[in-house]
Protein backbone atom coordinates (compact mmCIF):
# COMPACT_ATOMS: atom_id res chain seq x y z
CA UNK A 1 0.00 0.00 0.00
CA UNK A 2 2.81 2.75 0.99
CA UNK A 3 4.54 1.51 -2.26
CA UNK A 4 1.39 3.47 -4.32
CA UNK A 5 3.19 7.02 -2.35
CA UNK A 6 4.93 8.22 -4.82
CA UNK A 7 2.42 7.09 -7.72
CA UNK A 8 -0.24 8.74 -6.32
CA UNK A 9 2.32 12.36 -5.21
CA UNK A 10 2.77 11.85 -9.27
CA UNK A 11 -0.98 12.08 -9.81
CA UNK A 12 -2.28 14.50 -7.20
CA UNK A 13 0.80 17.32 -8.51
CA UNK A 14 -0.63 16.69 -12.18
CA UNK A 15 -3.80 17.75 -11.62
CA UNK A 16 -3.68 21.38 -10.88
CA UNK A 17 -0.12 21.75 -12.65
CA UNK A 18 -2.52 20.70 -16.02
CA UNK A 19 -5.40 23.31 -15.20
CA UNK A 20 -3.02 26.07 -15.38
CA UNK A 21 -1.26 24.70 -18.11
CA UNK A 22 -4.70 23.85 -20.12
CA UNK A 23 -5.77 27.94 -18.90
CA UNK A 24 -2.09 29.29 -19.84
CA UNK A 25 -1.40 27.74 -23.36
CA UNK A 26 -4.33 24.57 -24.21
CA UNK A 27 -4.41 21.18 -24.59
CA UNK A 28 -0.83 21.00 -26.18
CA UNK A 29 0.69 22.80 -22.70
CA UNK A 30 -0.66 19.91 -20.91
CA UNK A 31 0.63 17.15 -22.63
CA UNK A 32 4.30 19.06 -21.94
CA UNK A 33 3.82 19.08 -18.95
CA UNK A 34 2.32 15.47 -18.67
CA UNK A 35 5.70 14.35 -20.67
CA UNK A 36 7.52 16.46 -18.24
CA UNK A 37 6.33 15.12 -15.21
CA UNK A 38 6.44 11.69 -15.89
CA UNK A 39 10.25 12.23 -17.61
CA UNK A 40 11.23 13.41 -14.57
CA UNK A 41 9.54 10.72 -12.37
CA UNK A 42 11.45 7.73 -14.31
CA UNK A 43 14.74 9.52 -13.67
CA UNK A 44 13.59 9.96 -9.86
CA UNK A 45 12.41 6.32 -9.40
CA UNK A 46 14.72 4.27 -11.86
CA UNK A 47 18.03 6.46 -11.13
CA UNK A 48 18.15 8.46 -8.43
CA UNK A 49 16.50 6.05 -5.96
CA UNK A 50 18.71 2.77 -6.39
CA UNK A 51 22.32 5.12 -6.40
CA UNK A 52 20.20 6.42 -2.91
CA UNK A 53 19.00 3.19 -1.47
CA UNK A 54 22.44 2.05 -1.41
Amino acid sequence: MLGLIPVAGVVISLIPLSIIAYTLGGGMYVLYIVLVIVIIHAIEAYFLNPKLMC
